[in-house]
Parts: C-alpha cells; structure tokens; sequence
C-alpha cells in the first residue's frame, strides 16, 4: 500500500509541475493559467516530490532512497504517457 501511495505521489508531482509549465498548460488543461496560479502549481508539484522521497526514505529506510528514483522514472512516465493519449484525442 506504501508503494501505491508514493506512486501516487510522484505521478501527482509530476502533473503538477506540467501543468505549472505554460507550454504545457493548454494540452493538460486546455488553457493558460495566470502566472500565480502557475508558481503555485509549480510549488505545489515539488512538494508532492519531496514528500514522496521523505515518505519513501522514512517508510521503507535504505531501500526506499533507491525506491524512489523507480517511483520517480515511473510516475514521470505516466505523465508524459497521459499528455500523449490526451493530444491524440484531441487530434481526432
């Protein structure tokens, strides 16, 4: 269940800090963010980041520092796999 969570955690961060980047915002979103809600995005997705590592490091010790990069490759790929399935739709 911990795995599920920083998982979740880190295909959140990196959703967020897509969503936070303006080049992306009109893909994910379909429109431009205010610069304020974009920094407050931004911060929001580095939080949900750090949070997965600290959570993987207190939860899970020494295996959980090489966890997290795999939780990190994982919920990176997912975001990017999600814009990608969303583009196409929308091309359609």
């Amino acid at each position: 269940m911990i795995h599920l969570l920083l998982l979740v955690l880190a295909a959140a961060g990196f959703y967020c800090l897509c969503a936070g980047n303006s080049r992306y915002q009109h893909d994910l979103l379909d429109r431009r963010l205010a610069p304020d809600h974009s920094r407050t995005i931004t911060i929001a997705g580095w939080a949900s980041l750090a949070l997965c590592a600290a959570g993987s490091i207190a939860l899970l010790g020494a295996y959980g520092a090489v966890e997290i990069f795999g939780m990190l490759t994982v919920g990176a790929a997912f975001t990017v796999a999600f814009r990608l399935i969303r583009c196409e739709r929308e091309k359609r």
